[in-house]
């Protein structure tokens, strides 16, 4: 454990304290699994803490949440039997925070399977990017930062079959336009593009379509007369009260 237990202590003697020493900037990094906590750390904002704590949650699969977040001290806690606690607080009147105290050890059984494997296991050959959407929507309240967001869609895979001329997006299928996926797809074995465009496109269909010739259509006063009324067009009632402006 580093740092005092006594979070409730006096901020502004504490601050006092800190006055005149030098100590680390935060610096932000890809892989949060092995990020180095340090207590004294200096972070921009109350925002980048927090997003650093969340990509940390996210990355080494803990129930992380923040117990306090207020104004000037912000308090995040694991699970709660857990011992793990970090305490961040706002330096003065600036917009810095710091990184007080901290006890980085667990104690909670970290047991969660990735969503690809769970997924295959429950669910076998399903498309995942059906799901991915509706299972954001529930975390970004919580999660509301870029890391679960990139690492949630990394689930979002596409499978495309090139001699079928079809991906699992079904772009492919409805347009006959190679999809995005296809096209990295087939840009990744250097292939020819318009070898898989749908012949419907290409000019060859064009041509066909107007190889015939097409005829020109007689005026109404050389139609064949028949015995028949005329076909005429409902009558038009118009309406009593003024018409209605369409503003949209």
């Amino acid at each position: 454990m580093i740092g005092g237990q006594d979070l409730g202590a006096d901020d502004a003697e504490e601050d006092a304290d800190y006055e005149g020493l030098k100590f680390p900037v935060h610096k932000p990094e890809k892989d949060m699994r092995n990020y180095k906590w340090k207590v004294g750390t200096l972070y921009e904002s109350r925002q980048e803490f927090k997003d650093m704590v969340a990509a940390y949650a996210v990355q080494t699969t803990s129930n992380i949440k923040f117990k306090k977040c207020d104004l000037v001290r912000v308090q995040a806690v694991c699970q709660k039997d857990c011992p793990f606690w970090l305490y961040a607080h706002k330096v003065g009147e600036e917009s810095t925070w710091q990184l007080r105290s901290m006890n980085l050890q667990h104690t909670c059984m970290q047991t969660h399977k990735g969503l690809l494997s769970a997924f295959e296991e429950v669910i076998p050959g399903v498309d995942n990017r059906f799901y991915v959407r509706h299972l954001y929507n529930n975390f970004w309240k919580k999660f509301s930062g870029l890391e679960l967001k990139n690492r949630m869609w990394r689930l979002d895979k596409f499978v495309v079959d090139l001699d079928a001329a079809e991906c699992s997006c079904r772009k492919w299928q409805m347009s006959g336009i190679s999809c995005p996926h296809a096209i990295s797809c087939i840009s990744f074995k250097r292939l020819d593009l318009e070898s898989y465009v749908d012949d419907c496109y290409k000019k060859d269909a064009y041509l066909k379509c107007y190889q015939e010739v097409i005829h020109l259509v007689n005026r109404p006063n050389l139609w064949e007369r028949t015995q028949y009324d005329d076909v005429m067009p409902p009558p038009y009632r118009r309406p009593s009260h003024r018409p209605i402006k369409k503003r949209k």
